[in-house]
């Protein structure tokens, strides 16, 4: 949470608990009952994590995306999860710690995400329609080369404005085979 001090928005100064955001810090609040989840502490190898840049003619732009597979090395037809926002998701959330720890215990089968970096995020996330076909048309297309899938489709992953970007796509040109908003 913030708080509104002088017209500005601050963590609130008598809390010292703070989390780490793609906008900075907010001040949490820990409730006594609180634990914090069992996979943080997880011994699970790290999968690997490369770069790939797409170029992507419909927004003028190269595309950073991490493309990440879990420890146990997927199939070549492996289910593929598409984020927006992914290295926020991977720096703040701990997404790819969270896959990790989740296909070692083999609660998931192993699978690659590709992590899709925003370009002028406010613009291309907001239901923009210039960005659902750049997706369908040129960023999927590019992820399904270079991390090849049995022809099911990616599943979309998204918050806040990643969220209505992928459904958004998805409801536009039908890119998903599932969502996770």
């Amino acid at each position: 949470y913030l708080l509104v001090i002088d017209g500005r928005f601050v963590p609130d100064p008598a809390n010292p608990l703070r989390a780490a955001g793609p906008f900075g810090d907010k001040s949490v609040v820990e409730w006594p009952e609180y634990r914090p989840p069992s996979w943080l502490d997880t011994i699970a190898d790290h999968g690997p994590v490369e770069e790939l840049e797409v170029r992507c003619r419909r927004l003028v732009a190269r595309v950073r995306v991490l493309l990440y597979a879990t420890p146990e090395p997927p199939a070549n037809d492996a289910p593929l999860i598409v984020a927006h926002d992914g290295p926020e998701y991977a720096q703040y959330a701990g997404l790819t710690r969270f896959l990790d720890a989740m296909s070692w215990e083999e609660r998931i089968p192993p699978l690659r995400a590709a992590l899709i970096q925003p370009v002028d995020r406010n613009e291309t996330y907001s239901a923009s329609a210039r960005y659902a076909r750049a997706l369908s048309q040129e960023l999927i297309p590019r992820l399904e080369e270079a991390l090849p899938t049995d022809g099911t489709r990616p599943v979309l992953m998204g918050a806040s404005l990643g969220g209505l970007a992928a459904l958004h796509a998805h409801w536009q040109y039908g890119v998903a085979g599932g969502l996770f908003l």
